[in-house]
């Protein structure tokens, strides 16, 4: 698949893919999400959501985490702001241990809060990064006592 890829022939690059997921192997989780990300470029956004979904279902070298993001980042984009930030928050509570990618989907999820003017949402996500031991928490405690004193 990566080879038509670099020959810009990406129609056989997902079918390779999709014929690399079939097989019973550690690479169907690096051919779904290949396909995924594919899909995404090509903003099939729904077929994209669930091909990383289904990469999450396969042992294989890609990361969850990463995955978990590129689910939310997705749905982000289709314009599902309630699911993105189920799938943004389930990266923080379910891989801890990717602290950059956490801290990354919550300051996602804070600009969606914003975004849709949910400020007890947004003051909670705020609290949240400004508590961790992470350059984002001046930030998060910056624009925390900015909404506290109605700026």
């Amino acid at each position: 698949g990566d080879i038509y890829l670099k020959r810009d022939r990406p129609d056989q690059a997902l079918e390779a893919y999709r014929r690399a997921s079939l097989k019973p192997t550690v690479w169907r989780k690096v051919a779904y999400a290949k396909s995924a990300r594919l899909q995404r470029e090509n903003k099939n956004l729904a077929e994209a959501a669930s091909l990383f979904a289904q990469a999450l279902d396969e042992e294989g070298p890609e990361k969850n985490a990463g995955l978990q993001f590129e689910i939310a980042e997705v749905l982000q984009e289709s314009g599902a702001r309630d699911d993105a930030i189920e799938a943004y928050t389930k990266v923080y509570y379910l891989y801890p241990e990717e602290k950059e990618l956490c801290v990354k989907a919550l300051l996602r999820i804070s600009q969606l809060y914003e975004d849709g003017d949910d400020v007890p949402a947004l003051k909670t996500i705020l609290e949240k990064i400004a508590s961790l031991d992470v350059p984002e928490a001046k930030y998060a405690a910056e624009k925390l006592s900015a909404l506290e004193e109605g700026r």
